[in-house]
């Protein structure tokens, strides 16, 4: 179902990308009374919070907050919209609230890393030791060598690799990152 904001009463500035904030900004003048403390609390400066509140009180043909006494004081129209303007932030919030928030404690699986021995040694080793007591349904597959690691990651059979690039092109869609620079040596 397609809505047509064409056909309503809503002035156009609901639409913009601070509707949000502004609601956000509405409530938070009911938990903090303070124009000043609420603007704070929601990361944003006094003037931006006062040119919102300037917009809300459009939006609703209110004032929805009176200066008295250092605190803004709510109006009864402001009172009735804060059920309404909770639940659409929670809904809002829910939006980007994973349904199955991750728990590690729960994670089951195989993490395959290419490791050459210095890494495995100074890197990986302290960490699986840490995430085996963490994480105890996660296994973990280490290889020192593996042929065609890149092809490999690239078709998921390998998660992560620690491993030189020096002197090598990495091919697009790879990200790489440096860990660490090491003064080792092989003499043969």
């Amino acid at each position: 179902m397609m809505i047509d904001h064409q056909d309503t009463d809503l002035p156009l500035s609901i639409r913009d990308e601070a509707f949000c904030q502004i609601l956000r900004l509405m409530c938070g003048l009911l938990r903090e009374p303070v124009l000043t403390r609420a603007a704070e609390s929601l990361g944003i400066t006094t003037p931006t919070a006062s040119r919102r509140l300037a917009r809300a009180r459009e939006w609703f043909g209110d004032e929805l907050f009176i200066y008295s006494a250092g605190r803004m004081v709510p109006t009864r129209r402001m009172i009735e919209l804060e059920p309404v303007c909770r639940r659409m932030i929670e809904n809002l919030d829910e939006l980007f609230t994973s349904p199955h928030p991750f728990d590690p404690h729960k994670a089951e699986g195989v993490i395959r890393i290419v490791a050459v021995d210095n890494a495995f040694l100074t890197l990986l080793s302290p960490l699986i030791v840490e995430l085996e007591a963490t994480v105890p349904g996660v296994k973990f597959e280490i290889y020192d060598r593996y042929s065609n690691m890149l092809e490999s990651m690239r078709d998921a059979k390998i998660d992560l690799a620690i491993y030189s690039t020096e002197g090598k092109t990495v091919p697009a869609g790879f990200i790489e990152m440096p860990l660490f620079t090491s003064d080792h040596v092989l003499l043969v």
